[in-house]
């Protein structure tokens, strides 16, 4: 294994829209179908009280029944259990092309962890259907430690986990609030976003000078 003698030394990955796809139309569709709410109307109830339910303040009945009382909608247990599944899978579908960037990260010496706002019942379930997790160096998640991003404190934590100083890592997320938030403790920033995201990645690893295999992507196509 090639050791990196570059400003960084750790990349950290988002989950949700980094390491896996973001839901599709049709992922929205189920969601809403159920609820009885148009899509736009849902987004607003659906992210408010998001990073409490990723906190795990209150659970998944409580979190989906907030979300459709917004709508005067009253869920069965049944509904409940739907829109827990349909919301795990949604956001539990992995990214080949960003797994491929983590695995040559990590090949060129570099320590690799996740960082995720997500709740219990989402926790368990991409623990089981997702087996890249378990080739992180660390991974850190907001339900079990009851600190959600943009808080500083849990990008602190995580580079107390990785044993590097926040200036030291690059930190890779979706949403401009989680960036803004690793920016202030210090840590470099890429937001991940369309187009080729994964490329994008891999092109500024290898501008800090990461020794990156050639052909990451090899093999894989993007699309959710």
């Amino acid at each position: 294994m090639s050791s990196v003698s570059l400003a960084i030394r750790a990349v950290v990955f988002d989950f949700g829209g980094v390491l896996s796809y973001p839901p599709t139309d049709e992922d929205w569709l189920a969601l809403t179908g159920i609820v009885g709410a148009p899509l736009p109307s849902f987004l607003e109830p659906y992210w408010k009280s998001r990073n409490e339910y990723d906190v795990d303040k209150f659970d998944s009945a409580v979190y989906w029944r907030k979300v459709a009382g917004s709508f005067g909608r009253v869920l069965t247990d049944e509904e409940v259990h739907r829109l827990v599944s349909i919301d795990n899978q949604a956001w539990g579908r992995e990214n080949p092309d960003t797994i491929a960037v983590v695995r040559a990260a990590r090949a060129a010496g570099l320590k690799v962890a996740v960082l995720s706002n997500i709740h219990a019942d989402m926790l368990s379930y991409v623990r089981e259907s997702f087996p890249a997790f378990s080739e992180f160096d660390v991974q850190v998640f907001s339900n079990e430690l009851g600190i959600a991003k943009p808080s500083p404190e849990i990008f602190l934590h995580m580079a107390t986990l990785l044993g590097v100083r926040p200036e030291e890592i690059l930190f890779v997320d979706d949403l401009q609030p989680n960036i803004d938030g690793a920016a202030r403790v210090g840590m470099r920033t890429m937001r991940f976003e369309s187009p080729e995201p994964s490329l994008k990645l891999e092109q500024l690893l290898r501008d800090l000078g990461a020794p990156l295999p050639g052909g990451t992507r090899e093999g894989h196509c993007g699309g959710a």
